[in-house]
């Protein structure tokens, strides 16, 4: 068995109803483009770099009989609003909250899939696939058990016409809820990049809190025998 593929910690329950919001974590320019054109853009998996995830995808395509160019397109977004390893740690991700709702049926209206991804270990995966239980055309929305902390909820277009290698979504108005800065941007910069998203695009952004949160310290700050400056003062002595 692979390390970190206990069968117990199989993933594969998922929501009955579809998300009430989505997120996606990504770098400035999609944000920007995001903002400014009202718009998702779907691109080939095959460039993606998790190998495994790009080699199932082509592996699907073909299955299915789509075409080699722009048969294939995907997108993918999170159900989880703020975990720590979605953040690059170097200042530069922003996060996009999405009206599940309204996303959702801009999909169904461009006719385009979606679904939960299901997490499976390698071995209940190629019992399952014998069996029938993971069927063809699951194949785009399973991937690997390490992978279950992703929480990932996937759009894609299948095609068998020749197609560009992208596919522009327009969004409708209120599908992009919030916009939140990296928790590792420096202030100064989050103010500016605020500065123009607020000004150009009329969308709230926010500068995450995970990791300086004045409301999770004040949890302790109010039974300390100290008060804040004193206990941080003398912590490396205690």
């Amino acid at each position: 068995m692979e390390p970190n593929e206990n069968p117990s910690g199989c993933a594969n329950a998922v929501p009955k109803e579809p998300p009430a919001r989505l997120y996606r974590y990504v770098p400035m320019p999609v944000m920007m483009d995001c903002l400014f054109n009202r718009r998702i853009t779907l691109v080939n998996p095959c460039n993606w770099p998790d190998k495994n995830d790009a080699e199932l995808m082509k592996l699907y395509g073909k299955e299915k009989g789509l075409n080699e160019k722009g048969g294939l397109l995907a997108l993918c977004f999170t159900t989880e609003p703020d975990l720590v390893h979605f953040w690059n740690g170097k200042g530069t991700t922003f996060r996009i909250e999405f009206d599940g709702k309204l996303l959702l049926e801009t999909a169904d209206r461009e006719k385009l899939r979606h679904d939960y991804v299901r997490y499976w270990p390698i071995k209940e995966a190629r019992t399952n696939i014998a069996n029938g239980t993971i069927k063809l055309d699951d194949w785009p929305f399973t991937k690997r058990l390490p992978y279950k902390c992703e929480r990932e909820y996937r759009i894609i277009r299948e095609s068998h016409e020749d197609c560009p290698d992208f596919l522009e979504v327009a969004l409708p108005e209120g599908c992009v809820t919030r916009v939140t800065a990296d928790p590792s941007m420096k202030p100064e910069m989050y103010e500016k990049i605020k500065a123009i998203i607020e000004g150009q695009t009329g969308f709230s952004c926010w500068h995450s809190t995970l990791e300086e949160n004045g409301q999770w310290l004040s949890c302790f700050e109010k039974v300390a025998k100290v008060n804040p400056e004193a206990g941080s003062k003398s912590g490396c002595d205690r």
